[in-house]
């Protein structure tokens, strides 16, 4: 089984859930008839008992959407009237969106013209309805179906009109709130007292799920994990049998062990405390920004405690996902190199030339990188950024990391060349290409962060080059499945291994959506390096010589043979000879007769 999805843009794959169920509810609306809730049988919404709907203004599209719409028509959708009815819960999970067309707010204002109800007025009160039914039914974030004990508008003029139909809401046992939000305000009640709690309403964007077989997200069908592994995630129908069916030799005992003992780890518990660290790191952002501490000197950090103690950061600070590959370079170069290549005495060298592969988010938050300076101050930095995803803009790009009065700035050779003298500075390069077309000096140490070694083609010749160079490369992955599949590629690349991977203590704490699996991925969560094939020798196995069994002579010995038999076989060197001399040789040389 091949798990991609946690290297999936986790707002491409809401946009596709959004548009997937959109075309549902198009679908469901023309044929209200068998679009029905069973009232008896929908439960209360146990997370939230209070739903909004906003109202958002689209009115005009900015030239950028034009533009894009225009020149690619397959967007997924897009929206051609004035507004877009938005349904979310208290906490801002949306649950389901339509569209007004265009000239709907006329409409509302002639039927309180005419003093009755308009075409208008019924068109889009069951509009309201009907997004109203299909999110309690098929909610657009999934789960089971349930409705909400109340209902808050935010907009005053769907209010007043929703506030005339009261019976039609209390068909679904839906209560309107007496009073309209007016704005993104604050949406929850006191469950004791009954008062509005001061609450900030923002909203969040769901994971999204699908099947592993079929690609179906979560809300057209409920999703159950393996009954093996409690990891892949199926459809309720065929889905798991099929696919048994056309991957036996995958489908069966072998990936559901592999995969449980990755879910598992009860007594390592790996994955426990990187929750504790999401709570603690992005629980609230400190106010004040705290001053520069002193270096760390001898010592060297090991954890993210460590590290925001020693630089007088608070618990609460949202550092980590920041900084976590800068600290995961300062982790390898400070613990990793020198207990795996003790003979390279990485800590000692004043400069460090460092090739960083196939890795574009840190190519693009480059200030972080400063950071290696203060940690260690001895030590100056050369990093090349090698990958066929960076900017055509930047390929043979060289810029230098300096800290002025006003903070860490990037400045280019021919700016900064006269500042450049008797500052600290990082110096950065970028090359597009892939890593084995890459020409020049042997590095001191290769690092990648989400590499997906078995996603792309080109590692089939980016390993090999690594073989020939034969240098430290650690690679920072995002859980022990990508490790496998890495494992696997370099064997049948190159014919080495990989290390053991281990934990690494600087990860990032944010968890990723695993898509069709339950596994936890996150970003730089393991650590492993290249285990190179040894260099071919030739082996001391006998062979025939006239007919009795001999040792294979050694090349280097064959060579000295060589070349003493060559001196051997040379003519002696004659002596220098007089012109007098030559003279006399020449008559003395027989002739040839005409």
């Amino acid at each position: 089984m091949e798990f991609d999805s946690g290297y999936s843009d986790r707002l491409q794959m809401f946009v596709r859930s959004m548009a997937q169920w959109y075309k549902e509810y198009e679908r469901s609306r023309s044929r209200p008839k068998k679009c029905t809730v069973r009232k008896n049988r929908t439960p209360k919404d146990p997370a939230s008992a209070h739903w909004i709907l906003h109202l958002l203004d689209c009115a005009s599209a900015t030239p950028a959407v034009r533009a894009r719409l225009k020149a690619d028509p397959s967007e997924p959708m897009h929206c051609d009237g004035e507004s877009i009815l938005l349904l979310t819960d208290s906490s801002g999970l949306p649950l389901g969106f339509d569209m007004l067309p265009g000239g709907w707010s006329k409409s509302l204002g002639d039927g309180e013209a005419a003093g009755g109800d308009s075409e208008g007025e019924v068109a889009i009160t069951q509009r309201i309805l009907g997004l109203l039914l299909h999110s309690m039914v098929a909610p657009l974030s999934g789960k089971m179906p349930r409705r909400p004990q109340t209902l808050r508008v935010s907009d005053k003029k769907l209010h007043r009109l929703l506030s005339q139909r009261e019976t039609s809401l209390s068909l679904l046992k839906v209560t309107l709130r007496p009073e309209a939000v007016g704005g993104w305000m604050p949406t929850d009640v006191d469950s004791e007292t009954g008062a509005p709690c001061i609450k900030p309403f923002a909203m969040r964007w769901p994971p999204t799920y699908y099947c592993h077989a079929c690609k179906k997200q979560s809300f057209p069908s409920q999703l159950k994990p393996c009954s093996g592994c409690k990891a892949v995630l199926f459809c309720s129908g065929v889905c798991p049998s099929s696919t048994r069916s056309s991957s036996p030799e995958l489908g069966r005992s072998h990936c559901c062990e592999r995969l449980h003992a990755y879910m598992s780890h009860s007594h390592l518990k790996p994955y426990g405390h990187l929750k504790e660290e999401a709570d603690i790191l992005l629980g609230q952002t400190p106010f004040n920004c705290p001053p520069l501490r002193l270096p760390l000197g001898g010592n060297i950090a090991v954890s993210w405690s460590q590290y925001f103690s020693w630089r007088g950061l608070n618990l609460a600070s949202p550092i980590a996902p920041l900084l976590s590959s800068t600290l995961s370079i300062y982790y390898i170069i400070t613990s990793l190199v020198p207990q795996n290549f003790p003979e390279l005495n990485i800590l000692k060298k004043q400069s460090l030339k460092i090739h960083i592969i196939e890795s574009y988010r840190e190519f693009h938050t480059l200030m972080s990188l400063w950071e290696l300076s203060v940690l260690l101050p001895h030590m100056t930095f050369e990093l090349s950024f090698v990958g066929e995803g960076l900017p055509q803009e930047c390929d043979e790009q060289q810029l230098y990391l300096q800290k002025k009065s006003d903070g860490v700035s990037l400045v280019s050779p021919a700016i900064g060349s006269e500042e450049k003298a008797g500052k600290k500075s990082i110096r950065v390069k970028a090359y597009k290409r892939a890593y084995h077309m890459l020409q020049g000096p042997k590095p001191d140490l290769v690092i990648g962060f989400r590499p997906a070694i078995p996603l792309h083609d080109s590692w089939l010749s980016t390993l090999p080059r690594l073989q020939s160079l034969r240098v430290p490369a650690y690679f920072c992955e995002l859980s022990e499945l990508s490790c496998e599949s890495s494992k696997q590629m370099m064997s049948s690349a190159t014919g080495g291994a990989l290390s053991c991977p281990t934990i690494n203590p600087f990860r990032c704490p944010l968890r990723l959506c695993g898509g069709d699996n339950l596994l936890p991925w996150y970003s730089n969560a393991f650590i492993f390096h290249l285990l190179y094939k040894p260099l071919v020798t030739c082996l001391q196995r006998p062979f025939m010589v006239n007919g009795q069994a001999g040792s294979c002579p050694d090349p280097l010995q064959q060579a000295n043979q060589r070349a003493v038999t060559a001196q051997q076989n040379s003519p002696p060197e004659v002596s220098k000879m007089t012109k007098k001399e030559r003279k006399q040789a020449a008559r003395n040389m027989p002739r040839k007769r005409k």
